[in-house]
């Protein structure tokens, strides 16, 4: 054993009930520094450091304190989405229409889709959805307009309710979206952009042929600040604020009708695979679900399968794609509760042996400090995927392992040892992932939460590469 640090507060006073290695370098006295002077900030720390097949941990600071989880609860939502729908569930995007009313490539009659809860649901997908109702249909003119059915959630909690569509990550959250129903601009310097008065071009993403983009931007040599305005009800957009000459910059936007901003994008990629659409885009509003009608023929289109969903909802750190994941969790008889799949979650997780205790993971995102967790059970979770072949291996490979892209982008850290998922509210600054270092594996757990320090992310960088350099 390295050493063993059962109670920092208790070690603070005596050091009579550590156990050394003398050959560990630095020693346990620098690492108990550097905690000491964090917390000395008025930031709260707990921390586990555990070997994956160690009956103690080697290192225990406040470990059963309660913090907030912020996106760290995405790996209880990953772990149990993976338990409960297996690596290979695939979320389903449908079209129905009557085959009665298709006559030489017209159809008299709405085309209708509907939504399952698609996560990935993105620009590319939906260009070889339409595609595929192309090649299968053979339809060249729809009459009757496209029909939008968001039925499927029977619920919408609170949270999702209250949500401030000022950010990206607060996105509206429906079975039927579209690039996370967000929308995004890129500011892009041009060639001359230092002779030129007017030195940026901005463009949309994805590509909206009733989107209009006007920016007023100013040059900076620093960072960049950049906000969206939206203007006419989401038809025109002003992009404003100070932009890097030397670099691209990209910034995203909630949308306020997630039906019209798919119904549009929709019907546009229709018209480029040469199918016309006559008729208005709109809401189905009957009860009665729309499987129900013999009538109509299906053409199906899936999602990646789970395994690569939840990469790229780790990687990004995607609270949009957390939270389908947990309506996915909550499919019943035609239809998905969040209420029902927090529940099967939870559930699934105790007959695993993860022992919540009096943690609360209401959200599977983690998008709000009413989200709390104890280090002791994040590492707890860590410790069983790692046993479990196959679930755990690709929960772990999910986790962000560099610094050029996701949400570790540019951190500090000491990527050739570690896979780490971050976790970010106000004032709080998370890390939990696998270290790796001379053959052995550890559990490692930071929860960091500060209502003064604002450099705390980088506090929390250089105290990892402290466990990382303690470990023999």
């Amino acid at each position: 054993m390295v050493a063993s640090l059962s109670n920092f507060s208790a070690f603070a006073k005596t050091k009579s009930n550590i156990d050394i290695n003398p050959k560990a370098k630095p020693n346990l006295s620098i690492l108990v520094k550097k905690i000491k002077r964090i917390t000395k900030k008025g930031t709260r720390l707990s921390i586990v450091l555990h070997g994956m097949g160690d009956e103690k941990p080697l290192v225990n600071v406040s470990s059963e304190l309660l913090m907030p989880s912020a996106s760290i609860n995405k790996l209880f939502t990953a772990y149990a989405a993976l338990g409960i729908l297996g690596p290979s569930y695939t979320f389903k995007t449908r079209v129905f229409l009557n085959p009665a009313k298709l006559k030489d490539g017209v159809l008299d009659g709405p085309l209708i889709v509907k939504g399952y809860g698609d996560p990935f649901l993105v620009s590319e997908r939906l260009w070889l959805f339409v595609q595929l109702i192309a090649a299968r249909s053979g339809i060249k003119k729809v009459l009757g307009g496209i029909v939008l059915d968001q039925s499927y959630y029977l619920d919408r909690p609170n949270f999702l309710l209250k949500q401030g569509l000022r950010k990206p990550y607060q996105a509206l959250v429906t079975p039927l979206g579209f690039n996370f129903n967000s929308i995004g601009f890129g500011v892009f310097p041009k060639f001359n952009a230092t002779q030129s008065s007017d030195p940026f071009t901005v463009s949309v993403y994805p590509p909206h042929p009733n989107i209009l983009v006007t920016h007023y931007l100013k040059p900076t040599k620093g960072r960049r600040s950049l906000e969206v305005e939206e203007k006419l009800a989401g038809r025109h957009y002003l992009v404003k604020g100070r932009a890097n000459l030397s670099k691209a910059s990209y910034v995203y936007k909630p949308i306020k009708s997630p039906s019209k901003f798919f119904g549009d994008a929709f019907v546009h990629m229709m018209k480029q695979a040469g199918i016309e659409v006559q008729g208005p885009i709109v809401e189905r509003k009957s009860k009665v679900p729309v499987e129900k009608n013999s009538k109509l023929a299906t053409i199906t289109f899936s999602s990646p399968p789970l395994s690569r969903l939840i990469s790229l909802m780790n990687l990004y750190s995607n609270n949009y794609m957390a939270d389908l994941l947990v309506y996915g969790l909550g499919q019943q008889d035609g239809a998905a509760s969040y209420e029902l799949g927090l529940k099967r979650m939870l559930a699934w997780l105790a007959r695993q042996g993860v022992r919540l205790g009096k943690a609360r993971l209401d959200i599977g995102s983690g998008l709000s400090k009413i989200n709390t967790i104890q280090a002791k059970t994040v590492s707890e979770l860590l410790r069983l995927a790692w046993r479990d072949a196959s679930r755990g291996i690709e929960l772990f490979g999910s986790l962000p392992s560099n610094n050029l892209e996701g949400t570790l982008r540019g951190r500090d850290l000491p990527f050739k040892y570690i896979r780490m998922k971050s976790g970010h509210l106000d004032g709080v600054c998370n890390l939990a992932g696998v270290v790796h270092k001379s053959g052995k594996a550890y559990a490692l757990v930071v929860l960091a939460h500060s209502n003064k320090d604002a450099s705390i992310q980088s506090d929390i960088d250089d105290l990892v590469h402290e466990f990382v350099s303690y470990l023999p």
